[in-house]
């Protein structure tokens, strides 16, 4: 039985950061400390076309981190990677899918704090 939404807690925010998110697919993929560094590897990949903006963005609408309203701002990068077809965001994608089972097998076996996930190296994960 699947939990609903709202029950989702992201257990790194919770434990990390004491704030209790609701982890869902936006959340994980644009804001989850845990993913800072692979993700900034894979923004950085991307960071011409990012920049440069396509469709809506081109249209004078703001680059990330320029706008207004920070929910709009996580809507357009989760679009964005999704919409990519460049192999970084595969990478990107995978490393998150690892990093998190990972951290499920690491509190479910009791073996390491989450004060350590950030850490987590992915050659370990895989």
């Amino acid at each position: 039985r699947e939990t609903p939404l709202h029950d989702r807690k992201c257990i790194v925010c919770s434990d990390l950061l004491g704030i209790q998110v609701v982890e869902d697919e936006v959340h994980v993929l644009t804001e989850c400390p845990l993913h800072d560094a692979e993700r900034a590897v894979c923004l950085q990949a991307l960071s011409d076309t990012w920049n440069e903006g396509r469709g809506e963005r081109a249209a004078g609408k703001p680059k990330w981190g320029e706008g207004t309203n920070r929910k709009t701002e996580r809507l357009a990068l989760f679009s964005f990677l999704l919409s990519e077809t460049d192999g970084s965001v595969d990478k990107f994608l995978k490393d998150v899918v690892t990093k998190r089972a990972a951290v499920k097998e690491c509190r479910k076996r009791n073996v390491c704090s989450l004060q350590d996930v950030s850490s987590i190296q992915l050659d370990q994960a895989h």
